[in-house]
């Protein structure tokens, strides 16, 4: 039977555990409960809590904890501390993905550097991207230097790991005869006015999937940016803060959302549906479409226009690239495309900047040669 008091050591208050296994462990108060100076009711409330907890067998706060454990303990924590709205998912699809099942079914006491070293050249060998496997085991080391102000640890298995050379790819990119060859030859594909949205609002792919109608403004040609569409189709929060926007389309293209919302308003009366959203793209069921389903459709359109197979991000760069060669400025870009600093607009295009000021230097030449300056 669990058991456990408090004790007082140099003014510090701990909690003294015993598991239902017998096991004994000592935890400080004040880092279980974030808080430097916590009160002995506090500490009271936390140790009926863990003794509770190591009863019924939630949670063992020992060095024989599995990882999986400890992550969604991790997790929990991190729930109220993140400030993007998204950050959060991203961490668990990181974990799940790339540290779970190769590392997750472990105790604590069993991974050392060598055990995460391995896992990191395990991800190598199965060809994972280095930028993923590098944001993966950062993830990992933030959560077990929890493990370690926790006192579960010694030291922190995953610093000082080696990690792959990020070697950047070179971006596909379609010239601008391709890209109009793809608007004028893709307009009867069942997702055109999506990727039309893209490239002319500079949505990111959930953001425009998420899209209601009230987030459409016909007379001011408009549509407001406020959440995005996860690949579960769940609708949630936009990346940050910064990409809460409002976004002018051409009167064009809302001329032509206002005709899909006529088709589509036929469409369910035809088929007697009546869906529970207000999406503006939806499946043939009403449904929001899953976005993987989109990507992969959109790399099949390019592949029967005999186009360079390109990202469907890279139809927001498309924009970008198109505002850059009508000259607007690089802070009215950074706020369109929804990034919280400029200098992440910078890093992002800084390979369309370079051309974009190497194209200003080619027109102020042939100005001066007009003018028979040089």
């Amino acid at each position: 039977m669990a058991s456990g008091h408090i004790e007082t050591r140099k003014g510090r208050l701990y909690l003294c555990l015993v598991d239902n296994a017998g096991n004994k462990f000592t935890r400080s108060v004040a880092k279980l409960l974030s808080k430097p100076n916590p009160t002995m009711r506090e500490a009271t409330k936390l140790l009926n809590q863990k003794i509770n907890e190591l009863e019924h067998e939630e949670i063992a706060f020992s060095s024989n904890m599995l990882l999986n454990d400890f992550l969604d303990e991790w997790l929990a924590t991190k729930a109220g501390t993140v400030e993007k709205l998204t950050t959060l998912e991203t961490y668990k699809n990181q974990l799940k993905n790339h540290v779970r099942p190769t590392l997750g079914n472990l105790p604590l006491s069993k991974i050392n550097k060598a055990t995460v070293q391995k896992h990191v050249n395990d991800l190598k060998r199965d060809n994972v991207g280095s930028r993923t496997i590098e944001y993966s085991t950062s993830i990992l080391r933030n959560a077990l230097n929890m493990a370690v102000d926790w006192e579960l640890i010694p030291k922190n298995p995953a610093a000082g790991i080696d990690l792959p050379k990020y070697e950047k790819k070179e971006k596909i990119v379609w010239t601008e005869n391709e890209f109009f060859y793809f608007l004028d030859n893709a307009q009867q594909d069942m997702y055109y006015l999506i990727y039309l949205l893209i490239i002319t609002g500079g949505l990111r792919r959930g953001e425009a999937l998420a899209l209601e109608w009230s987030d459409f403004d016909a007379e001011k040609s408009t549509i407001s940016i406020t959440k995005s569409l996860a690949p579960n189709r769940e609708v949630k929060g936009v990346k940050s803060k910064s990409s809460i926007r409002i976004a002018s389309i051409p009167h064009s293209v809302s001329k032509q959302l206002q005709q899909h919302r006529k088709e589509q308003l036929a469409f369910y009366m035809a088929r007697g549906l009546r869906p529970e959203n207000n999406a503006i793209f939806t499946s043939l069921e009403g449904t929001y479409l899953f976005p993987r389903n989109v990507l992969r459709h959109f790399k099949e359109t390019c592949k029967k226009l005999e186009l360079p197979v390109i990202d469907i991000h890279s139809l927001r760069h498309l924009h970008v690239s198109i505002m850059l060669k009508q000259g607007i400025d690089l802070k009215t870009i950074q706020k369109r495309v929804g990034h919280s600093r400029l200098s992440t607009t910078l890093d992002i295009y800084s390979h369309l900047i370079d051309n974009s000021e190497a194209e200003s230097a080619q027109k102020m030449d042939e100005f001066l040669n007009r003018k028979n300056v040089l």
